[in-house]
């Protein structure tokens, strides 16, 4: 009976890569196949496959690894953001926060301060860690971090649309103004006999050289759209800025 083979470019298909990339990881697993067409064994291919499951169980594992790190992180800055400072000596640590959440206790009694005992506000004071503590305790707690934690993300992400919008705002105004410079310059070029098609004076006439007297470099920039084609001048004159990649430094 023929041993069934499995070929490699099925194979590469099945798994979602490349070929050439599947190609020199069986070289590496010491699982000949010299071309696509090649067949493999099916031991072979499930030594592949397993391979690839192990990897992105490995790169999936990582990952969340990963976004529980950065969680945890965002749920300390919204621990600092929330806690008090003290104001008398610009201390950046909270005073007097919640030594699970991080919100405000108010000023604790005076033996608390000397014990220096975890402090705990209301919210927390029903789950906050304990040794040995059981799962519905530890459950409770991150139901409610959890929910600190979304709020803290809302809040940053409200604040990221607005510093977007302000620059939008500021590339849009710069367009304005960089369109009008041009307006009111580039008609200033000179004509065939030299000179200025406004002024009527000998090229480069006063528009011209009070601009580069002012600031050489947007000299230059105008200097460089009176080269351009109008298609081109337009283009650049008047950017399409819909979607946030396209509010990008223009080429002048």
């Amino acid at each position: 009976m023929t041993e069934q083979r499995v070929r490699a470019t099925r194979l590469a298909s099945e798994l979602g890569t490349n070929l050439v990339a599947l190609l020199g990881l069986m070289h590496d697993l010491g699982v000949s196949a010299p071309n696509g067409n090649s067949g493999i064994s099916v031991r072979d291919a499930a030594t592949v496959r397993e391979w690839f499951d192990n990897e992105r169980r490995r790169v999936s594992e990582e990952r969340a690894a990963q976004i529980r790190r950065e969680n945890s992180a965002l749920l300390d800055s919204y621990h600092d953001m929330q806690a008090p400072r003290d104001q008398r000596i610009g201390e950046l640590r909270p005073k007097y926060a919640c030594a699970c959440c991080g919100r405000n206790v108010g000023r604790p009694s005076s033996a608390l301060i000397e014990l220096e005992a975890d402090l705990y506000c209301p919210r927390c004071d029903s789950h906050y860690e304990q040794p040995d503590e059981p799962a519905d305790r530890e459950l409770e707690r991150l139901r409610a971090h959890d929910a600190d934690l979304r709020s803290y993300a809302r809040r940053a992400w409200l604040a990221q649309n607005v510093y977007r919008d302000k620059m939008k705002a500021a590339y849009r105004s710069r367009d304005t103004w960089r369109t009008t410079l041009a307006e009111v310059v580039l008609p200033h070029e000179p004509d065939d006999d030299g000179l200025c098609q406004v002024c009527r004076r000998p090229s480069p006439c006063p528009v011209w050289t009070v601009l580069e007297e002012t600031n050489l470099g947007v000299y230059r920039d105008v200097e460089n759209l009176a080269t351009l084609d109008e298609d081109e001048r337009e283009k650049l004159l008047h950017p399409a800025r819909f979607n946030d990649s396209d509010f990008e430094d223009m080429p002048w």
